[in-house]
């Protein structure tokens, strides 16, 4: 899926690349400092981008996925861990008065 375009009704579900690449980075410097990998998830406000996230991080870490979970804010509910990313992607239109 292409990058959301702001504004842009045709897209329902926005994408972030660059945010998903930065959190994977955070995530190799935090690992390489020693933090616990299994204390970490990743959330996401929607299902597109969790999937993108997920894609990264399996490519970036060649098939071995430790990482705990990645997961929307809403399928999450209830459930916790040490460390968690929280991916914000807009979605929508948004006016400015």
């Amino acid at each position: 899926m292409a990058a959301y375009r702001f504004g842009d009704p045709r897209q329902l579900e926005p994408t972030n690349h660059a945010n998903a690449d930065s959190i994977i980075d955070d995530l190799r410097k935090l690992t390489v400092e020693g933090f616990p990998k299994q204390l970490i998830t990743i959330l996401s406000l929607h299902n597109v981008q969790k999937g993108v996230v997920t894609s990264k991080f399996v490519e970036e870490s060649n098939g071995d996925t430790w990482l705990k979970e990645v997961s929307t804010v809403d399928a999450y509910q209830g459930k916790q861990n040490e460390l968690a990313f929280f991916d914000m992607v807009a979605a929508g239109d948004i006016h400015h008065s």
